[in-house]
C-alpha cells in the first residue's frame, strides 16, 4: 500500500482536503454501489446520506470500508500513525444516487483532522 505524494500533501495542508483519489477497482465500486444502496434502505423517512456519520459504529461492511488500508494509508500519510475513526458518512448527492443507482465511480475525498 502506498500512503500520498508529497504534492497530495501539500494540497491537503493549503485546502483541507484531496480529490480524485483513485482507490477502487471498477468491480469494487459496483459492488460498492450496490452495497450502498442496500444500506440506504436502512434510512428513516425524512432521512438522507448526511445522517449516516457514525454508522460505521453499527454496520460491519462501513466499518470496513472505512478501515480499509488503502484509505488508513492515506490518511496516515498526514496525521501519523496514531490516529481513530470518530466519523464516516458517504458525501454523495441524492440525485447521483437516484438515478444512477450509486456513486459515480471510484474516486474517494480524502478530509482528515488531526485530533
Amino acid at each position: 500500500m502506498s500512503g500520498l505524494s508529497a504534492e497530495q500533501v501539500r494540497q491537503f495542508r493549503e485546502r483541507g482536503y484531496i480529490t480524485g483519489l483513485d482507490l477502487y477497482s471498477p468491480q469494487e465500486v459496483t459492488r460498492l454501489n450496490a452495497d450502498l444502496m442496500e444500506m440506504g434502505r436502512c434510512l428513516a423517512p425524512g432521512e438522507t446520506f448526511l445522517d449516516t456519520r457514525e454508522w460505521h459504529e453499527s454496520s460491519r461492511w462501513l466499518y470496513d470500508v472505512c478501515t480499509d488500508a488503502r484509505i488508513l494509508d492515506k490518511v496516515q500519510s498526514l496525521l501519523g500513525p496514531n490516529f481513530f475513526l470518530w466519523g464516516s458518512q458517504f458525501f454523495a448527492k441524492e440525485t447521483i444516487l437516484a438515478n444512477r443507482g450509486g456513486l459515480a465511480s471510484g474516486r474517494v475525498l480524502l478530509a482528515a483532522q488531526a485530533a
